[in-house]
């Protein structure tokens, strides 16, 4: 059944990117779950920009230029900048292709008719998606709990979401912040906007920075039997490895020609990265049967999930 995608910030547009790129290559366009009409079921959001413009670039072949929508500033690394979009009420607002948003309604005191913030042109296109739908069944929302952009808007576009579609699955991916950073706000940003997700969302994938550079040092070590290879990380191929941990759980990754992939659909297998597989002369593919979001539906209260690479 048909899934909305909704990439929201720096953090949640560069892995988004990173997993568009692995369901392009292992899906077919014709494939309901991800594409409509060869066009992914996605909005790709920031206040900033130059990771959306990059994003449409990449994939400008399946990314509708109406779904890719930024502004000219920033969120000042603030959960509250966020959450009740002052930047986007203060500052120009732009987008790829400037389309004319069509919106829901104005009884929904969270965005109205005729927005034009950025809240109110993402909900707008939100609703074109789930019209596309055959059968509106739910939507992956990634962010970071970090950045202002990813934290307050991400958790208040769940919130939104929640509000106009209160029986469709809402499964929230999002990215912590490391133990130490420049920024004295990240911790507090995390704090509340965990606090809005735990009511708004049925799941919780939470992804650990700290953890995920580890892993991902360890698997590069590996891979390049350079011990220091992990040392000189970057966040493309940090970014890289966390889509393949959600590819992983979201499209299961199964061996070739498997014959059993019918008795048994979710096939949960750990992540291994492209280099690995040619190392191993091994091929692999993802499930023809991707994790679906209504399993969220068995438990009576938020699932939060912690994944370690």
């Amino acid at each position: 059944m048909p899934v909305v995608f909704v990439q929201v910030g720096q953090a949640g547009n560069q892995i988004g990117g990173e997993l568009w790129k692995i369901i392009k290559k292992e899906f077919s366009r014709h494939h309901n779950l991800y594409f409509n009409r060869g066009k992914a079921r996605c909005i790709a959001v920031d206040s900033e920009p130059k990771v959306v413009r990059h994003l449409l670039e990449e994939h400008g072949d399946i990314m509708r230029e109406s779904n890719v929508m930024f502004e000219q500033a920033g969120r000042g690394n603030n959960w509250a900048y966020g959450f009740f979009d002052i930047a986007g009420r203060t500052h120009k607002t732009d987008s790829i292709s400037s389309p004319s948003a069509s919106h829901i309604g104005d009884t929904e005191p969270i965005w109205r008719d005729g927005d034009t913030s950025l809240l109110g042109r993402v909900m707008g296109a939100f609703h074109k998606e789930v019209e596309a739908c055959d059968m509106y069944h739910g939507c992956v929302v990634i962010h970071s709990l970090a950045g202002g952009t990813g934290s307050g808007l991400g958790s208040r576009i769940v919130s939104a979401i929640r509000d106009e579609y209160p029986h469709g699955y809402v499964l929230s991916i999002v990215v912590s912040p490391f133990e130490g950073g420049e920024v004295t706000l990240f911790h507090y940003n995390a704090l509340l906007a965990l606090s809005t997700l735990q009511t708004d969302s049925d799941g919780i994938i939470l992804m650990h920075n700290e953890g995920s550079l580890q892993a991902t040092g360890k698997l590069l070590a590996k891979v390049t039997k350079n011990s220091r290879a992990g040392h000189s990380l970057s966040f493309p191929q940090l970014n890289h490895n966390v889509a393949h941990s959600l590819a992983g759980l979201m499209c299961p990754i199964t061996p070739s020609g498997r014959s059993d992939l019918r008795v048994t659909p979710h096939v949960y297998a750990s992540p291994l990265t492209a280099s690995m597989l040619q190392k191993e002369k091994k091929e692999w593919s993802y499930g023809e049967y991707p994790f679906d979001i209504a399993d969220l539906g068995m438990y009576p209260s938020t699932s939060l999930m912690i994944c370690s690479l």
